[in-house]
């Protein structure tokens, strides 16, 4: 039987963030579903419009979750028993829209928002945009990492590294984001003419992989 060795090699790699990821959520009420409906059409139209007016085209707007609920509250009755009661319709609706990182165009972008009635909230995050070339880059940094360490150790057993007779890596599907995070819920707060710069921390990717090798 063949000796072995397998040791885990990660990488981690960093770089500056270049492209922005703006949330905003709606959300629009009325006794009535089919007025609530209406009302959440009417605020996308607005945000849409007001985006549109800083320059970002209607095909940067992305929904990425959309529902309706039902609102209860619980009400005595003449009868002194409590029931739940419908108040009304919520409609929620979460937009997404990714543009290249530079302060002027988010300020536009925040600044539009702060005019529109639809007052969203709104969070912002901060990503890389090629992120597979992160994350080749983090990929080779744990082959060098996976082989320096078995190295080490087949020395430390007065042993040779042979060929590689196995590689395992499993696919991480996670968007690495900056550490860095803000949010409003009241989209009007960035229309105060003296807004901070915002400078996020650089987005950091790591990946591993599962290497084996002969022991000669």
């Amino acid at each position: 039987m063949n000796r072995t060795i397998t040791v885990r090699g990660t990488g981690k790699i960093s770089a500056q963030a270049d492209e922005v990821i703006l949330r905003m959520n709606l959300t629009a009420r009325d006794r009535d579903y089919a007025a609530a409906a209406r009302k959440a059409e009417a605020q996308a139209q607005a945000l849409e419009s007001a985006l549109q007016g800083a320059a970002f085209p209607p095909s940067a707007l992305k929904t990425a979750d959309f529902n309706v609920n039902t609102e209860y509250e619980n009400m005595k009755g003449e009868d002194g028993v409590f029931r739940n009661v419908c108040k009304g319709f919520v409609c929620c609706r979460r937009l997404e829209m990714r543009f290249p990182f530079a302060q002027d165009r988010l300020s536009a972008a925040l600044q539009a928002l702060s005019a529109c009635n639809a007052l969203p909230e709104i969070s912002l995050s901060f990503t890389v945009s090629d992120r597979d070339a992160l994350r080749r880059q983090a990929l080779q940094a744990a082959a060098k990492n996976a082989r320096e360490e078995a190295e080490i150790l087949c020395d430390a057993a007065n042993v040779r590294l042979g060929g590689l007779l196995e590689i395992r890596h499993e696919q991480g599907g996670r968007v690495p984001l900056s550490p860095t995070r803000f949010a409003v819920d009241d989209a009007r707060m960035f229309a105060a003419p003296a807004r901070a710069a915002i400078r996020p921390e650089e987005v950091e990717i790591e990946d591993g992989a599962s290497f084996t090798w002969e022991i000669e």
